[in-house]
């Protein structure tokens, strides 16, 4: 294929490599944002004393290239989700992505945009404008949902220091039921934040093109 190119990094340059590698400190990958489709570790990971800081460059790196609408009804039935994805994708004329990696990288750039078009969408109906994203459940796990939650929405993202919202909201209500509590609204004392995650200026005008392009193709055809 003559019109892919390879650029490797390693923290040793060996001799005689089969595609040209240049060295790096093994913490930031020596190429500017979104300045590549994809990003591969090839035994690296279990090699670094902070992967995290290797899979946020990871995350820095490529170029955002796939996204769907998440809440689009064809997502909803479970099964083969990667097939309806591409499917999505090949319909609209899109490229697909081409394995698991690009996969979860459409999902998470997708759900980020999705939540900016929900937020939106409360805003005019509502008419107040929200100024911080909570985030609780599984997601708040995801540190690359977040940090894409904040660019794509330019809002603080604050991460609750108890993942399991739902569990602990629905536990508050059965206080209230039992008639331990007097109201729902004093549940703020059992809320608390783990940490807060803020907008990065350098990908969020990446994030408002691709916010564009997501309404677009969220069109029904």
């Amino acid at each position: 294929m003559t019109d892919v190119e390879i650029a490797g990094i390693d923290v040793l340059v060996r001799p005689d490599t089969h595609i040209p590698v240049t060295g790096f400190d093994g913490r930031v990958i020596p190429h500017p944002d979104r300045s590549f489709d994809a990003v591969m570790f090839v035994d690296v990971l279990h090699h670094t004393d902070d992967p995290g800081v290797l899979l946020a460059e990871a995350a820095r790196v490529p170029r955002l290239r796939f996204v769907i609408d998440p809440d689009d009804p064809v997502f909803v039935p479970p099964g083969d989700m990667p097939g309806r994805i591409a499917a999505w994708l090949a319909g609209r004329g899109e490229a697909v992505p081409a394995g698991p990696v690009e996969t979860v990288r459409c999902v998470l750039d997708s759900l980020a945009l999705a939540y900016r078009r929900a937020i939106a969408e409360v805003q005019s109906l509502s008419g107040r404008h929200a100024d911080v994203v909570h985030i609780v459940g599984g997601g708040a796990r995801n540190a690359l949902l977040c940090q894409l939650t904040a660019d794509a929405t330019g809002l603080p993202v604050e991460i609750s220091a108890v993942p399991e919202g739902a569990a602990l909201g629905a536990a508050f209500i059965g206080r209230v039921a039992a008639g331990l509590e007097t109201s729902i609204a004093d549940a703020v004392r059992w809320a608390s934040t783990e940490r807060v995650v803020e907008p990065d200026p350098l990908w969020v005008n990446a994030m408002q093109e691709r916010y564009v392009r997501f309404l677009e193709l969220s069109r029904p055809l």
